[in-house]
């Protein structure tokens, strides 16, 4: 399946939106980090509003697509509703911010409507006829990415506003604990996946007329060793998640930085872009990897 840059992108920002907003919301939970809230909340919605963009790029007819937003079962349908109803939270999270500051209910509110906002984008991709995303470990894999790209986000605002970064510190360190586990269990995941594809002899795609038939168990039972293996192993498992782990442990370590800038700025900074970069790296193997079942029908 070939790579479907806009709804990469588009998973990518509703991740970093949603995370943001949720850490975002946690710390008010807690009580912590009040100088953080309406800037990390601005992000959120910059980040929302850019991805439905981005959603919206991967269409050849835009006007079509508001026939199927009368479907509530859509996958589609449920991610616009999703999205408008975090806007609207966010939105008013942020007026509450500027008038009172965030209490507590609402950090917890914040932090709610979140994790409800990935997993329904989540679940929208979990597909039965692509037997890589057809598993519960799609939102799981999600969840992780919001989780990671939201605390590196709060991290960079955090210390930049010279706020206490001692919460948020140990909540990316998690965050990215839970990423590396959610990517190593993907990872022995995708080859056990082969075994459900059986033998049924060639099928010919008259679209597609030189194309070879695809081999599903050969890729992906030996995906790790194979053409992808760089793209799991150095992007998504040691860019995505080993490397940040690493350097969410060395900022709550607050080790110097060799080149005069703030520790924990570089160390965030950094951390986030390997994040991201890793993320896009899972994404495109997803797509890659996303073999159609549909000729057994």
């Amino acid at each position: 399946m070939e790579l479907q840059w806009p709804l990469m992108v588009f998973t990518l920002l509703v991740c970093l939106g949603a995370g943001t907003f949720g850490v975002t919301g946690l710390l008010a939970g807690f009580g912590k980090a009040q100088e953080v809230q309406a800037p990390a909340t601005l992000v959120s919605l910059v980040a929302i509003a850019a991805g439905g963009i981005a959603s919206f790029l991967h269409l050849e007819h835009w006007d079509r697509i508001f026939n199927g937003f009368g479907h509530l079962e859509s996958g589609i349908t449920q991610e616009l509703i999703g999205i408008a109803v975090f806007a609207i939270v966010a939105l008013a999270y942020l007026v509450l911010i500027r008038r009172t500051g965030a209490p507590r209910w609402a950090g917890w509110v914040a932090l709610g409507i979140s994790v409800v906002l990935v997993v329904v984008m989540s679940l929208s991709y979990t597909m039965a006829a692509r037997l890589v995303w057809n598993t519960p470990l799609l939102p799981v894999y999600y969840l992780a990415n919001a989780a990671l790209f939201g605390s590196l986000v709060v991290s960079v605002i955090t210390v930049m506003k010279k706020a206490d970064a001692g919460l948020v510190s140990k909540i990316t360190l998690v965050a990215a604990i839970f990423m590396l586990v959610a990517v190593v269990a993907y990872g022995i995941y995708i080859p056990l996946s082969a075994s459900s594809f059986v033998s049924v002899g060639n099928y010919f795609d008259p679209t597609q007329p030189t194309r070879a038939t695809a081999e599903p168990q050969g890729i992906l039972s030996g995906f790790l060793t194979g053409e992808y293996a760089l793209l799991f192993w150095g992007g998504a498992l040691v860019l995505g998640a080993a490397v940040p782990v690493v350097l969410a442990f060395l900022a709550t370590r607050r080790t110097a930085a060799p080149t005069g800038v703030s520790a924990p700025v570089a160390l965030a900074a950094t951390s986030a872009l390997c994040a991201l970069g890793g993320g896009l790296c899972f994404r495109a193997l997803l797509y890659v990897l996303g073999f159609s079942v549909f000729v057994f029908y």
